[in-house]
């Protein structure tokens, strides 16, 4: 007979934090968080499992942490995440190696097209690498000369701002492509490998109105940004298209104002934008500042992104040209929390939670058709015997 949630199930809940596709579509490398309730401490391990499912296998000790799984262009190698540095690991065999040794850690890192470096959003002082180390900084006393000098999860920011570094995965020689006063919230490669695009705040007054612009600068740090675009709401993500003509992007119409994030295009030389998603008077969800959400993708002549509608999050399409946005996958209830995307793009993994569920990795085609949860994890073993409180849904007006 089922028996009801304890208190105590806590310590055996298994959850799924982050998913990667492999560019080959065959394989999905996500992190399992669990709890070690005699050490008082979170464990955080990488797994991986076939597209078709099956028995996953364990790749990192749970102990030592890992998070952030990225996959390589060739797919032999996972950057990840580990004490707030950046890990590289052969997929097939092989012991993983620190490649950064970045005085404040380092953020999730985006493989360049070749393979050959990696991008990621690091936190920098502003002195650089003539700042006092990160345990003297913590003692220091903490200077506030602007309002958004704190931020759920990264804490104040004193003269420390989130800066673009490319590292080179051989050396681990690290260049940073972007300085300033104000934090960068979103990089990406161009399709060539030979630029970055990337998101900050774009005024003097940026603590007030907080509205955000996109840059361009050379990848290998030489040579002055290039604005692209000064928005008057707030950039939260920005991207390629495949044939780097154009940048995605999702913003505001206004900055702190409550309109909803939507999906736009701006010419890389700059010029007008264009928004994707006129008709669209929800919320686009795109990863910000270590929050999760649903990062855009071409794939083919149309763009998949996440919407938050009533509780839920849907995957969506809405043709590349603009137009009206189609569910991929949606459900009452359901919530697609991350999306990654095969090479060819034929294939999707997304996170997924829904009632009676804690969360599952889901494959499925890029249209939404053959869906496949390739996790279980607890659903199969002690959460069986549990009676879950009914969903009931709740709306207000």
């Amino acid at each position: 007979m089922p028996r009801p949630l304890r208190p105590d199930d806590l310590y055996d809940l298994e959850l799924i934090t982050d998913a990667a596709l492999a560019p080959d579509g065959q394989r999905v490398a996500y992190v399992v968080s669990t709890s070690d309730r005699e050490a008082d401490e979170v464990r955080t391990a990488i797994h991986i499992v076939d597209r078709s499912g099956g028995a996953g296998r364990r790749l990192t000790d749970p102990e030592a942490g890992a998070t952030a799984p990225r996959w390589s262009p060739d797919g032999t190698t996972l950057a990840f995440l580990r004490d707030e540095q950046v890990w590289l690991l052969p997929v097939d065999g092989g012991e993983a190696r620190r490649l950064t040794d970045l005085p404040l850690g380092a953020g999730p890192a985006s493989w360049s097209p070749d393979g050959a470096a990696l991008l990621v959003i690091a936190a920098r002082h502003a002195d650089g690498d003539a700042a006092p180390p990160k345990e003297e900084l913590a003692k220091a006393p903490i200077v506030v000369d602007e309002l958004f000098h704190k931020l759920d999860g990264a804490g104040r920011f004193g003269a420390v701002r989130r800066q673009v570094a490319r590292v080179d995965v051989v050396s681990g020689e690290v260049t940073w492509v972007t300085s300033g006063g104000a934090s960068v919230v979103s990089a990406a490669w161009s399709p060539d490998g030979a630029s970055i695009a990337f998101a900050r705040s774009h005024r003097e007054g940026r603590d007030l109105d907080m509205a955000s612009g996109v840059w361009v600068v050379a990848a290998d740090g030489s040579g002055d940004p290039t604005g692209v675009l000064e928005a008057d709401g707030d950039v939260v993500w920005v991207g390629y298209t495949p044939d780097g003509a154009e940048l995605l992007h999702v913003v505001s119409a206004v900055a702190i104002s409550g309109e909803p994030h939507r999906l736009a295009a701006v010419p890389v030389g700059g010029g007008a934008p264009r928004l994707l998603t006129d008709d669209l008077d929800r919320n686009v969800v795109a990863p910000l500042l270590g929050y999760a959400g649903v990062e855009p993708h071409v794939v083919g002549d149309g763009v998949l992104f996440g919407v938050e509608d009533r509780g839920d999050v849907a995957l969506l399409r809405v043709p590349l040209a603009g137009g009206h946005a189609e569910p991929v996958l949606a459900g009452e209830g359901r919530r697609v929390t991350s999306l990654t995307v095969s090479a060819d793009g034929a294939w999707v993994a997304v996170l997924d939670v829904s009632p009676g569920r804690v969360g599952d990795v889901t494959v499925a085609r890029s249209d939404g058709s053959e869906q496949r949860r390739v996790t279980e994890h607890h659903h199969a073993t002690w959460l069986a015997g549990v009676e879950l409180h009914a969903y009931q849904r709740r709306t207000f007006t």
